[in-house]
């Protein structure tokens, strides 16, 4: 029998050193704010604060989950889902968004990061005109996927193309303005045609289908008591080739298409 996950653990916020000085210092800041900035501090400065003051606190609001199989009962606080200042909801946006990018968008393929900085004279600009950080942005992407369209074609792979996911960082280690951009590049090129030995142009079409792309196509369960064999089919043209990691039970032409069978599939191991 499998052991019992852990008992559920409510953080404590209100413990930290970061919310012990925002707590006792909020007020006298945005004070002198007031006071020598020109304006203040933007208000959702200001409410990015207050709310993480509130994130995690039983007294300001929670969720009762309850087990009806066991009646167990847990009670969640209110997060804030703040974007900046609370390392717990920064930590589960970033980690969520890792899992969705691996699981969803990022093939299997090499990878490599690229890091714009810029010039001190510009950092402001990006900062506070959203057009101009986004026309960088742009620029800097653009370049990257010049530099390896340009590669592939010397390697005669016929349009290329590129992938890459940027993110924006606006702060330095010292929590500096400091705008620069992190983009991580598919080291490669996404090619349909190529040439085959004879000298002749053919195109390919394939797809990542990792195990969460496959439970969209064929929804099962992921787990070792409830293991599913299969058994594929395809139709294409004639002239294509199916591949799978089965081998080839039967194909069957029919004019311009052809059907092929493959055997049944193993169960899966854990």
């Amino acid at each position: 029998m499998a052991a019992l996950a852990p008992a559920y653990a409510p953080r404590r916020p209100t413990e930290t050193v970061l919310h012990g000085l925002v707590r006792q210092h909020l007020e006298s800041f945005l004070a002198y704010a007031r006071e020598h900035y020109d304006g203040g501090l933007p208000r959702y400065v200001e409410q990015e604060l207050r709310s993480y003051l509130a994130c995690g606190d039983f007294s300001l609001g929670f969720t009762r989950l309850s087990c009806e199989a066991c009646g167990h009962d847990l009670l969640v606080a209110f997060s804030c889902g703040s974007r900046s200042i609370c390392p717990s909801c920064t930590g589960r946006r970033m980690a969520n968004t890792a899992a969705f990018l691996v699981d969803r968008v990022v093939p299997d393929v090499p990878a490599r990061q690229y890091v714009l900085t810029l010039p001190y004279e510009l950092r402001k600009l990006v900062a506070f005109k959203a057009d101009v950080l986004t026309a960088v942005a742009r620029i800097f992407v653009e370049s990257v996927f010049a530099s390896y369209r340009a590669r592939a074609k010397r390697n005669g792979v016929e349009a290329p193309q590129c992938g890459a996911v940027n993110f924006v960082q606006r702060c330095g280690s010292s929590v500096n303005l400091h705008v620069h951009y992190h983009l991580v590049a598919l080291d490669g090129v996404f090619a349909r045609d190529y040439r085959k030995p004879d000298g002749k142009t053919a195109r390919m079409f394939s797809t990542q289908f990792d195990p969460t792309g496959a439970r969209r196509m064929f929804p099962s369960w992921d787990e070792p008591a409830f293991r599913a064999t299969y058994q594929l089919s395809v139709t294409l043209p004639a002239t294509w080739t199916a591949l799978s990691n089965m081998p080839v039970v039967s194909r069957n032409v029919r004019g311009d298409v052809a059907t092929t069978a493959f055997a049944t599939t193993t169960k899966n191991e854990a």
